[in-house]
């Protein structure tokens, strides 16, 4: 089944794709703050869809924060994925974004995965994550946390 047909998403759909572990040691991955400036990028009138692959003991927290925000129709939890499936996840995409909140986020290797699939990445400038995103280039960096400029980026 076609990706877009089995998350109910139309080919016009604006994609922000998120990939990475939904458990508690990856708490640093920063999610919430991804669903908060998607919260603030609708009260913009503008749209789209989060899609999040992956899978863990926090996914019905986030589930439940995305329901809070108001925001469930515009978020898509795809669950874990095979590794053969998740390029076209990949393809999908319009950007890729990696939320990071500190320095557990050593490096995001998911980064390289989303340039190499010609995506550009918004990620958050850490240490690891500025030697990778080249910013204005291949993506766009912004502080950790600020849900502003994640939005506008």
């Amino acid at each position: 089944m076609h990706l877009l047909s089995r998350h109910n998403l139309n080919s016009s759909d604006q994609i922000c794709l998120f990939v990475g572990s939904l458990d508690r040691s990856h708490y640093f991955k920063g999610l919430p703050i991804l669903f908060e400036a998607w919260a603030k990028i609708e009260l913009q009138g503008k749209s789209g869809k989060v899609v999040i692959v992956g899978e863990g003991d926090l996914r019905k927290t986030y589930e439940k924060m995305v329901r809070q925000l108001g925001i469930e129709r515009a978020v898509i939890f795809a669950g874990s994925v095979p590794d053969t499936e998740l390029p076209d996840y990949y393809r999908l995409a319009d950007v890729f974004c990696l939320p990071s909140i500190n320095r557990g986020e050593a490096f995001g290797l998911v980064i390289l995965e989303a340039m190499a699939s010609g995506i550009p990445v918004v990620a958050s400038a850490l240490p690891g994550v500025s030697t990778v995103v080249r910013a204005g280039q291949t993506g766009w960096l912004v502080n950790p946390a600020d849900r502003e400029k994640l939005a506008k980026a």
